[in-house]
């Protein structure tokens, strides 16, 4: 490798470390300061912090790692040719396409580690914050709050209902297990962690000779030696399409492919958007470095930061608005998420080819 080549990786990814640690490090001290109570608590470890926040950094690579090379790309383009080695390398017979593919390499490997983030650190952390929000902090975590009943079918053809499901500890929350239309079992949990299910605070709800549904019984513990289930079907109907990884949600999409159902439609548009969304990291390169690359005697070097930052900003404002409306079923995801990749991909890219 060229000793020109070096030098621009390695002052493009400093640059992008500096920009990433140092923007994370603020979010840190910011959220640090908004629960101090949490901070000073007796029962706070610094092992419990770092826990926390490893896990919070693998949830938004996805947004600090493009904003990173945004201002990288900025920075050190601008720099280079302020000091006039972008000149020197260009009259030296060396092309612009040339001189920019240490950076285009860069950015592609982001992409990469945004996706590997997805395939195995991400469904992982997801759940490790819920489970330290809730119980650790003592508060609800708004991301986990169930809206509506949840529903699990059962290999005999019975139903399990529930509020919710804490991935982490393996719990469901008010469950209703609806083994026929003459017994009903409410649980105020019930736990995975064993071979059998095992519910506590439960209420064996049956009908009586005259038709009517009582309470037959009530057991502080009670395992459920009769409930016939899968653990990968479980795993999979009861994990939000979120704390999937791409393979789960990949394999979900082909299992959802012919129904019109709202999960079918949640799970396609989660699919599609982990998919495109690390992309996001060649477009943070593609899209400023065009207009960085400029010959003049003042650039707007300013200007040109805050239109990056401000473009970039609304496109992912557009790309969670496109991913709401699949996801809602009001467009379907394919033409939602992809319509706004084709456009940013025709104008940004004839413009990078034209500058190059």
């Amino acid at each position: 490798m060229s000793i020109w080549k070096r030098y621009f990786y390695r002052e493009f990814i400093v640059a992008i470390l500096a920009f990433l640690f140092g923007i994370y490090a603020l979010y840190i001290l910011i959220d640090v300061m908004a629960h101090l109570k949490n901070v000073t608590d007796k029962h706070s470890t610094l092992s419990m912090w770092v826990e926390f926040y490893l896990a919070t950094f693998s949830k938004r690579l996805d947004v600090l790692l493009p904003f990173s090379i945004l201002l990288a790309t900025v920075r050190t383009l601008c720099s280079l040719q302020s000091r006039g080695e972008l000149v020197a390398m260009l009259a030296s017979g060396i092309s612009k396409k040339t001189l920019l593919s240490p950076f285009l390499v860069v950015s592609a490997c982001c992409s990469l580690l945004v996706y590997a983030n997805y395939e195995w650190a991400l469904p992982s952390a997801i759940p490790k914050i819920v489970n330290l929000v809730e119980t650790r902090f003592g508060k609800e975590s708004l991301e986990n709050e169930a809206k509506d009943l949840n529903e699990v079918m059962l290999n005999d053809g019975s139903k399990i209902i529930y509020s919710k499901y804490n991935s982490e500890t393996k719990l469901f929350s008010n469950v209703f297990w609806i083994q026929s239309t003459d017994s009903i079992f409410h649980i105020k949990t019930l736990s995975l962690n064993s071979k059998i299910p095992t519910g506590k605070w439960v209420d064996h709800i049956a009908r009586t000779a005259s038709g009517a549904l009582e309470n037959a019984q009530s057991q502080e513990l009670h395992e459920f030696t009769e409930m016939n289930f899968t653990l990968e079907s479980l795993k999979n109907s009861v994990t939000p399409p979120n704390e999937q990884s791409l393979l789960q949600l990949l394999k979900q999409t082909y299992l959802y492919s012919s129904s019109c159902s709202p999960k079918g439609s949640e799970i396609t548009a989660t699919f599609l958007y982990k998919l495109t969304l690390p992309l996001m990291c060649l477009l943070a390169f593609i899209a400023p470095a065009p207009f960085c690359m400029r010959f003049s005697r003042s650039m707007p070097i300013l200007m040109i930061y805050l239109i990056a930052i401000a473009a970039l900003f609304c496109y992912g404002l557009v790309l969670q608005s496109a991913f709401s409306l699949g996801k809602s079923q009001v467009i379907t995801p394919y033409l939602s998420i992809g319509l706004p990749w084709c456009i940013a991909a025709y104008f940004f890219g004839r413009k990078y080819n034209g500058a190059v």
